[in-house]
């Protein structure tokens, strides 16, 4: 039972846990423009506002059938193998940011629009990784039995 119990913590909370923080942030954000997109700040908080449940229960697919798995093969290898996860983690997160730049760039804005929508994008998601990897190490630490020494 306890198993079962940290099995869904380990997919629910890392995934609940930044989107409570970006919904704060969202929340008491206050966009000049109301929403129509003159920055890239404007015009993320304006689409997460709208489609926030939708991205998490992306968030929680993306948990249960990637993270999770990914994240024991990760407490199983060596520095080596966490530090080529890192890297590709970081890889991926760009790529992403760099494919939805692209999409909902308009060229009359200009490449420095462009450049600072990759670069804002990106830090966002490495923010909710940051978090979402931080709350899996800390459910990881529960499952963890401590040892205890004879003396």
């Amino acid at each position: 039972m306890k198993t079962l119990f940290i099995k869904l913590l380990k997919i629910l909370l890392p995934s609940f846990i930044p989107f409570a923080v970006f919904s704060y942030i969202a929340k008491h954000y206050t966009d000049m423009d109301g929403g129509t997109g003159t920055t890239v700040v404007d015009s993320l908080v304006y689409y997460y506002r709208h489609v926030w449940p939708l991205l998490f229960v992306v968030a929680l697919i993306m948990q249960y059938l990637i993270i999770v798995p990914l994240w024991h093969k990760a407490l199983e290898g060596d520095l080596t193998r966490k530090l080529i996860l890192l890297a590709a983690l970081i890889i991926v997160c760009t790529g992403i940011a760099t494919g939805i730049s692209y999409v909902i760039w308009d060229e009359p804005t200009g490449t420095v629009w462009l450049q600072n929508s990759i670069f804002t994008i990106t830090v966002l998601e490495l923010a909710f990784w940051f978090i979402n990897l931080l709350v899996l190490t800390l459910v990881s630490a529960l499952q963890r039995k401590p040892k205890i020494e004879a003396t």
